[in-house]
């Protein structure tokens, strides 16, 4: 409501200008899923007060799922009283952990509008809390690392995934992370390319070398018996030496690694995985 004094929804922006009448119309360019990347620029709201005392301290705080504060900041009415007052707000992600958090405005210790926004890790995957980031990672990285993220307390989770985020980094000089950015293009290509009946492509044996190993250098596909069910697809890889079989026993496209080529994979994947 506009009636004085009082505080509108925030607005998460990429940009915007405030304006001085309420006849004007807003200059804005929203940001319509309020996400901001990890490691990006600040996530921008645009807030509103109407008829606001002068010298009135609004306060700005982000909250995540539990209702602990991870960030605040403060604004105050100039010298007058403002019939209108637009603010732009700028939160930063890197002060925050990946997930969902909400944006409050109080007044005099009152919360007086409140708005959701999220912390992402990468714009190919939106997800809102810790557990599903570390799902996703589960072939980045090693289930050490992973950990570390998961039992991080909330006060510590910040901090943890900023070590994570600058270990893993192979260019510290631009806001994004290039390894990352590579490990989710190769989870969408598996998605994209070897789903199974039930079972999204990136969690496929197909899937995981794919992401783990990229691309492989050859492709052969065979069929091994005279009825033609048992299918067996090899890839080879170059650099590694590595020859893998995936074998479909069933003739319904569902390919799995032998054992030999599994132990062969883990060997391999053991040598060149990055140390975090």
């Amino acid at each position: 409501r506009l009636e004085a004094p009082a505080v509108a929804t925030p607005i998460a922006i990429y940009e915007g200008r405030p304006r001085t009448a309420l006849t004007a119309p807003p200059a804005l360019v929203a940001n319509p899923r309020s996400t901001a990347e990890y490691g990006a620029d600040s996530l921008r709201f645009y807030v509103e007060s109407y008829d606001l005392p002068a010298g009135t301290a609004m306060v700005f705080s982000a909250l995540d799922g539990a209702g602990n504060v991870s960030w605040r900041d403060t604004a105050r009415v100039g010298a007058a009283a403002a019939p209108l007052l637009g603010t732009v707000v700028s939160v930063p992600p890197a002060r925050l952990s990946i997930g969902r958090y909400d944006l409050q405005v109080t007044l005099g210790g009152n919360v007086i509008a409140t708005a959701p926004f999220l912390v992402a890790f990468s714009d190919r995957w939106v997800v809102s809390n810790v557990q599903e980031v570390v799902s996703l990672l589960r072939y980045f990285t090693s289930p050490d690392t992973l950990r570390a993220l998961v039992q991080a307390s909330p006060e510590e989770r910040g901090a943890a995934w900023d070590r994570f985020w600058h270990a893993t980094d192979p260019n510290p000089l631009t806001p994004e992370n290039e390894a990352l950015d590579r490990y989710f293009a190769r989870v969408q290509a598996a998605n994209e390319q070897f789903r199974e009946e039930g079972v999204p492509g990136w969690l496929t044996d197909r899937g995981e070398v794919l992401i783990t190993l990229g691309e492989p250098d050859d492709v052969v596909d065979r069929r091994s018996d005279l009825q033609g069910r048992t299918r067996v697809v090899y890839w080879v890889y170059n650099e590694y030496r590595l020859t893998l079989s995936f074998i479909d026993d069933t003739g319904f496209g569902r390919y799995r690694l032998d054992p030999r080529s599994r132990s062969e994979y883990l060997r391999v994947l053991n040598r060149v995985r990055r140390p975090t």
